[in-house]
């Protein structure tokens, strides 16, 4: 019995903040092209001349209770360029920083925890960073349809990571990974070619 309110309690706590979410989205000017599902309280940041486009049926979890993957933080978007999401892509409590260009694909599934950055945050070499702080290099990110990236891994600038690759938990990806392969480590490597069970 209080399991079953318990449930209850927590499907009317996900509509509240459902609905809360969506006016946010709204009022910060996100364009939202079909149903997409929203779990937790992201939190979201975006400059006014910046883009976030988000198609139909993406799932957004940014929960602890909804998926215990990655469930220590909170889904966070930082939008200051263009940040664009296909359908059907679901991600859980991940970090997308996008201050140049962010293209995620169709069914794309991220991990809980992983991080995507298109930007070094700061200049690389310390003369820069006392004399120029603000010369930060930041370059696209593509992510192509069908792409598995595991928990808690890292997406670096300037990366594409080609359509049905799967990118092992934990990895830290900064430079492309060809379609249909397995790539894992820090920094990542090739591990194998995937094979569709049905050849």
């Amino acid at each position: 019995m209080i399991e079953k309110c318990y449930r209850y309690l927590l499907k009317f706590k996900y509509i509240i903040e459902y609905l809360f979410v969506r006016l946010l989205m709204y009022l910060m000017n996100v364009e939202i092209n079909g149903k997409i599902k929203i779990k937790g309280i992201p939190y979201i940041r975006k400059a006014s001349n910046a883009k976030m486009i988000i198609k139909d049926g993406v799932k957004i979890i940014s929960s602890i209770t909804a998926n215990p993957v990655g469930g220590d933080e909170r889904m966070k978007f930082f939008v200051m360029g263009e940040l664009f999401i296909d359908e059907k892509t679901g991600m859980s409590n991940t970090t997308i920083v996008c201050m140049d260009k962010i293209h995620i694909g169709k069914r794309v599934i991220i991990g809980g925890g992983t991080k995507i950055y298109d930007t070094d945050f700061h200049p690389i070499h310390y003369l820069d960073r006392i004399e120029n702080p603000n010369n930060i290099k930041t370059s696209p990110i593509l992510i192509d349809d069908d792409v598995f990236i595991g928990a808690h891994s890292i997406i670096l600038k300037g990366v594409r990571i080609g359509k049905g690759s799967v990118i092992g938990a934990g990895s830290v990806v900064a430079k492309d990974i060809p379609a249909n392969q397995i790539w894992a480590g820090n920094p990542v490597i090739y591990i194998k070619d995937i094979k569709s069970s049905q050849s």
